[in-house]
């Protein structure tokens, strides 16, 4: 083929190279598209920005929730040894009176003995 076309093989095929306008049009397109992924990118790393901000509040809305449990258990915990104390303390009342009781029965019976001791 090339004996019968050697123009074909010898000859240089000139590049088709962009003139001026198509050069300016594909930069904007380049520009246009750079600004386009920037402001993709700004978005989305203001919407990770609000994601991790509103998974700090909820991690901290979780906490704040958790320490209401305890507190709430630790409240409960605390009114039932209050309602124990006061029960127990009404026990404490009940069996130092039966001892005042006690012992003025002792000191009666102690005074009438010696009563009768003195009597023999």
């Amino acid at each position: 083929m090339k004996a019968l076309f050697p123009e074909l093989f010898h000859s240089r095929i000139p590049k088709i190279r962009p003139n001026d306008e198509q050069r300016e049009q594909s930069q904007l397109f380049a520009e246009i598209k750079q600004l386009h992924h920037d402001l993709v990118c700004e978005g989305s790393e203001s919407k990770l920005k609000e994601q991790i901000r509103n998974l700090l509040l909820d991690h901290d809305a979780a906490e704040i929730n958790k320490l209401r449990a305890q507190l709430s258990a630790t409240l409960e915990e605390a009114r039932n040894q209050r309602e124990q104390l006061i029960q127990e303390k009404e026990q404490l009342i009940q069996m130092h009176e039966q001892l005042i009781q006690m012992h003025e029965q002792l000191s009666f019976s102690l005074r009438e003995h010696q009563q009768k001791l003195v009597k023999v």
